[in-house]
């Protein structure tokens, strides 16, 4: 590894989905590059449906799933995720009002707390571009656990990482051995995977799901990064 990820701050608990701008979305700057936004369900064992506005913009979307990467003009948008069972958007399981800017990329996350309440959470993506050979590594805390560590290459990347924090850095591309170990309990590994990282492209690993429910997993998506 390049250098050692360094811990981000926590975000603000909201987020936003939709495929088109609603009659709720305000105000828009026409001529200007839409946002992109890409979403992730890590609520186990609870299929949802998104609404932004009054429309219903995502049917059954499972858990340990991403949308299609979408194009959202700036603007600010209402969005509510109900159960898949639900007929209308009037009884919303998390709702919240999100504002997106022109050209920017947002991961925008339905999970878990610490303690196991569901939430929102809007992530912007770094999406710089890196030396010759190279990526960008986001590693993210979206579990119902207690603070872990990350291990890549048998190398403590991350000593500590919170619920809904986020930790990032760069490193070459290649094929490396990560594990999420518990930040109290560091002999005890919770969740480990092999990552191919591909050059020019942030590595966004989530671990989510609950620890108590025994469904902690991890989930990986890698936008292009700018040239």
């Amino acid at each position: 590894m390049r250098r050692a990820l360094t811990a981000g701050a926590a975000l603000g608990l909201v987020a936003a989905l939709g495929l088109a701008v609603p009659a709720e979305a305000k105000p828009a700057h026409y001529g200007k590059a839409p946002a992109t936004v890409g979403v992730f369900h890590g609520i186990p064992k609870t299929p949802v449906d998104v609404y932004v506005g009054s429309k219903r913009v995502l049917d059954d979307f499972q858990p340990g799933t991403f949308s299609p990467s979408l194009s959202l003009k700036q603007g600010t948008y209402l969005v509510r995720v109900t159960a898949a069972t639900a007929k209308n958007a009037k009884h919303p399981i998390l709702k919240a009002h999100v504002s997106l800017k022109s050209a920017k990329s947002y991961s925008l996350i339905a999970h878990l707390t610490e303690k196991g309440r569901p939430t929102l959470t809007k992530y912007t993506n770094d999406l710089r571009a890196v030396g010759a050979g190279q990526a960008r590594l986001t590693v993210r805390h979206v579990a119902a656990a207690p603070p872990v560590r990350v291990v890549v290459n048998g190398f403590v990347a991350v000593p500590f990482l919170k619920n809904p924090h986020q930790a990032k850095g760069v490193l070459y591309a290649g094929t490396y051995d990560v594990k999420v170990q518990l930040a109290a309990s560091p002999n005890t590994t919770v969740l480990s995977a092999k990552l191919p990282v591909a050059a020019g492209t942030n590595a966004i690993v989530y671990a989510w799901g609950s620890a108590k429910d025994g469904t902690l997993a991890l989930a990986t998506r890698a936008p292009a990064l700018k040239h």
